[in-house]
């Protein structure tokens, strides 16, 4: 199953989101995670044995958008305001 989760823009924020990703990623039983986000949030969620890919997301949603176009998700999480 495949999952992107954009992550929020401010570190406390996605280290506060930590408890809500992990059950997430459990409930989903996800073995292919893309996290997408700020460069300093994507590299507290890189060293998950989940993470297949990850994605710096710039304040631009024109990103967002290419990202979606790469590839299929089965789900899409946002914990963006």
């Amino acid at each position: 199953m495949k999952v992107l989760i954009e992550l929020p823009t401010w570190m406390g924020d996605a280290v506060m989101s930590s408890p809500a990703i992990r059950n997430l990623i459990d409930h989903l039983n996800a073995k292919d995670v893309t996290f997408i986000g700020p460069k300093i949030n994507i590299e507290i969620y890189s060293s998950l044995k989940e993470t297949t890919a990850v994605f710096v997301l710039n304040k631009n949603l024109k990103d967002l958008s290419t990202i979606l176009k790469l590839e299929k998700y089965n789900y899409f999480f946002s914990f963006r305001s």
